[in-house]
């Protein structure tokens, strides 16, 4: 991960630990994906890959575009967006996400870190997507849902296991 960026990690969970004190802050990573705001807690993303070649693989669900190489590690590339039933993506963006499952979700961009209360994450009203999703993070007049990564790499094995 580039070091100025890794420092800003650093920089903002220290911040987030002092700004008040008995409550929990929580530092937020805000991205984009197509025309969609997400979030999640830095801690869950290894590191933030571009300009890396897919290698296509047959037979999986249309939402993975292949596997990425890095460090001679295969990462199974999750188009974020088309998996959760939008346009997919064109861009050569990835967070590789900090599990075992070597993930790589294809995103468009970053937007920035954000830090909150832990009582300023929103939960969700539509029980439908909560499988998804943890909630919602709302930051300069904008909603970023926040993923739920165990869920979507459940989906992921089961579509797999199903094709």
């Amino acid at each position: 991960m580039d070091t100025e960026l890794y420092q800003q990690i650093r920089t903002n969970q220290k911040e987030a630990e002092t700004t008040v004190p008995g409550a929990k802050n929580i530092t937020w990573l805000i991205f984009t994906a197509g025309k969609d705001t997400f979030a999640l807690e830095p801690g869950e993303v290894r590191e933030i890959v571009r300009n890396t070649e897919i290698y296509p693989l047959p037979f999986v669900p249309a939402y993975i575009k292949g596997v990425l190489n890095r460090h001679g590690d295969p990462y199974t590339v999750v188009d974020i967006s088309s998996f959760l039933g939008n346009e997919e993506l064109s861009e050569n963006l990835f967070l590789i996400l900090n599990d075992d499952n070597d993930i790589a979700l294809r995103i468009s961009e970053i937007r920035e870190f954000h830090t909150a209360g832990e009582n300023d994450l929103k939960k969700l009203s539509d029980a439908s997507r909560s499988d998804y999703f943890c909630g919602a993070v709302s930051y300069d007049l904008i909603t970023a849902s926040v993923l739920n990564v165990t869920g979507i790499i459940g989906k992921i094995r089961t579509d797999l296991e199903n094709s």
